[in-house]
């Protein structure tokens, strides 16, 4: 109930406790019997420990992480509740998957079970919002831009953003399928708003490089940050903030102390010792780059925010009325 109050997007997905029909004893208004031992046991936001009141039963329980709209946590609930891949044998399938889903992966196999549709399967398990399917079939192959006499099994990533086609390339375990998925399936540079929020600060890869800029001025920036993107893929989050929507960019602005509207790029650590590092320079493919790879390496100076250096000061009275902070 608490939830369903807060939450705009699960509020559209569900029946409400009141409506016609329903008697009241849906299980998904009554969560009860639970308590939450996070503050107990630090899961780093990946998963909470759960533990039952009645028959004493340890549950984990990864947290929901994606976008706050009705259709990705109907999808995420009918992943939980339905099989975590699928086959896909039918073209008529098939298509709809292609036009449909946001991000999707396919693997043309031999065989739909096996080592092979195991080791999907389990890395399928491991992500909430990408839908995972498996084909034997030539023409559905086709579909996804997968050549049926290439050798099997081949595995795709397919999206509606940028690099709409990615082509996994490495070896086929469970651990290098999620590394492959989880450094492609999201854009090359994400427009934050209320609903690609949690995609980003929930995110497991911290590290991020910020652009804010005024939406009438940011195109020509924010084509240069997306080509930067593509040789920091699973390393780094490229994100753009607009400064003059006042619903979340300027909240956010005001958060990294950035004020005006100039355009200002930063880096951002994004963890529990969170730092930024801004930018200075011409705004050029070749030196966000560059910033990119020192930010990775550490070689930034992190910027605190502090009074001005007194032209002659003593250590002692320095480390007296000094006070660095950040935010």
């Amino acid at each position: 109930m608490y939830l369903r109050a807060a939450c705009l997007g699960w509020r559209a997905a569900t029946e409400g406790p009141k409506a016609k029909g329903n008697s009241g004893s849906d299980r998904r208004f009554k969560p009860c019997q639970w308590i939450l031992l996070e503050e107990v046991f630090q899961s780093k936001g990946e998963e909470m420990l759960l533990v039952n009141t009645n028959t004493s039963r340890f549950l984990r329980r990864r947290e929901y992480s994606g976008e706050r709209t009705k259709d990705a946590i109907m999808a995420w609930i009918n992943k939980k509740l339905g099989p975590a891949m699928q086959n896909l044998t039918i073209v008529n399938e098939a298509e709809k998957v292609v036009t449909g889903d946001d991000v999707a992966v396919l693997a043309y196999v031999h065989d739909l079970s096996g080592a092979h549709s195991d080791e999907l399967d389990a890395a399928s398990r491991l992500e909430d919002t990408v839908s995972f399917y498996q084909t034997t079939s030539p023409d559905v192959a086709k579909l996804f831009h997968i050549d049926p006499e290439e050798k099997r099994p081949s595995v795709v990533l397919l999206k509606k953003e940028e690099e709409k086609l990615t082509v996994f390339d490495g070896e086929f375990r469970v651990s290098a399928i999620a590394e492959f998925i989880s450094a492609n399936k999201i854009p090359l540079i994400t427009t934050l708003t209320q609903e690609t929020a949690p995609t980003i600060f929930d995110n497991p890869i911290k590290k991020q490089i910020l652009l804010f800029a005024v939406a009438k001025e940011s195109s020509k920036f924010v084509c240069i940050l997306k080509e930067a993107a593509k040789s920091f893929k699973g390393k780094v989050l490229f994100v753009f903030v607009e400064l003059d929507n006042e619903e979340v960019g300027e909240p956010v602005a005001n958060y990294f102390g950035i004020t005006g509207q100039e355009t200002t790029v930063l880096a951002y650590t994004g963890n529990e010792d969170a730092k930024k590092f801004f930018f200075s320079g011409e705004i050029s493919l070749d030196n966000i780059k560059e910033f990119a790879q020192d930010f990775l390496e550490d070689k930034l100076t992190p910027f605190y925010k502090s009074d001005p250096v007194p032209e002659s000061v003593s250590r002692e009275e320095l480390s007296n009325i000094y006070f660095l902070w950040h935010y």
